[in-house]
């Protein structure tokens, strides 16, 4: 249940952050431009990203990490600035590695040609999406039917908000 109201968080950020897929990264070198070359310009379109939010907040909020679909993080991973983390063993999102100042977490929740970037304030002025657990993951009590089989579950309620959509930036990188 924590994996499924990640996913949901992540692709709703996805979804909602403001100015649409404002990076768009090519793949696919122009000619005469080596591989390795081109895959040092993705870390520079992010970090034009990163100062767009830094503009749109008034210079209040750096970001501070980037979400992004399993074929970004392998884009990435090719770079000289990345610093990779070992990936754990039971899947889920997890933290992939550091670009720079920036913390990499690759994630299931969106698709995998897609990232966004974001920041986390130090105060909830500088919030830009909240979730809140009203109920943790609780065990119900068995039931038993009418052809006396017993069912029982889980359940948690939870409310998801975008608060500040500014404060993100999505892109995604063409084949």
């Amino acid at each position: 249940m924590n994996k499924e109201q990640e996913r949901l968080v992540m692709n709703d950020i996805f979804t909602q952050a403001a100015g649409g897929n404002a990076i768009v990264w090519s793949a696919t070198p122009r000619p005469g431009v080596s591989d390795a070359e081109h895959v040092e310009s993705l870390p520079i379109k992010i970090n034009l990203a990163a100062s767009e939010i830094y503009t749109r907040t008034g210079g209040n909020l750096q970001p501070n990490f980037i979400v992004a679909g399993s074929n970004v993080v392998a884009y990435l991973a090719k770079t000289k600035n990345f610093e990779a983390n070992e990936a754990p063993k039971n899947g889920g999102s997890f933290l992939a590695g550091r670009l720079g100042t920036l913390d990499v977490y690759q994630t299931p929740g969106i698709g995998t040609n897609d990232f966004f970037l974001g920041g986390i304030g130090n105060d909830y002025w500088q919030a830009g999406y909240v979730v809140g657990n009203y109920m943790p993951i609780t065990y119900t009590q068995p039931v038993t039917l009418a052809d006396f089989t017993t069912q029982s579950g889980w359940v948690s309620i939870y409310g998801r908000k975008m608060v500040n959509p500014q404060l993100y930036l999505r892109g995604r990188i063409t084949v």
